[in-house]
């Protein structure tokens, strides 16, 4: 459903600048289809961003999140859980786009500032 929802998006919404996904594609399958949709449209993935973020700092926010915003869902069980659901299957579409050269990592340690900068810096230098 969520591949039919960007594949309209991208038929609808042809930009010069190209589009910015932010957590899409989530599986190999995902990663595949879109590749598909992208070659019918006369397109292709310019990078795959990724944050790189070691597991302790990971743990450190969703524990900070779970204090400030008392949310019943970040407790290290849960994480655990969102943590192997991304090793399972989000991780292999780093690896699909790897093979590709089309991987561009930055750092996702510091603070929100520092990280968007960096974030900004390798779009800019793709457009």
């Amino acid at each position: 459903m969520v591949t039919k929802i960007i594949e309209k998006f991208i038929a609808d919404n042809r930009n010069p600048n190209g589009f910015l996904f932010d957590g899409f594609p989530r599986t190999c399958e995902q990663a595949k289809n879109l590749d598909e949709i992208l070659k019918r449209e006369g397109m292709e993935l310019s990078c795959l961003l990724n944050m790189d973020v070691p597991r302790e700092e990971l743990i450190s926010r969703m524990m900070h999140r779970a204090q400030v915003e008392n949310r019943a869902d970040d407790t290290p069980e849960v994480f655990e859980n969102r943590l192997k659901e991304y090793e399972e299957k989000t991780f292999p579409v780093m690896e699909h786009y790897q093979k590709q050269g089309k991987v561009m990592s930055i750092s996702g340690v510091g603070s929100i500032e520092e990280i968007f900068v960096r974030l900004a810096e390798k779009i800019d230098s793709l457009l």
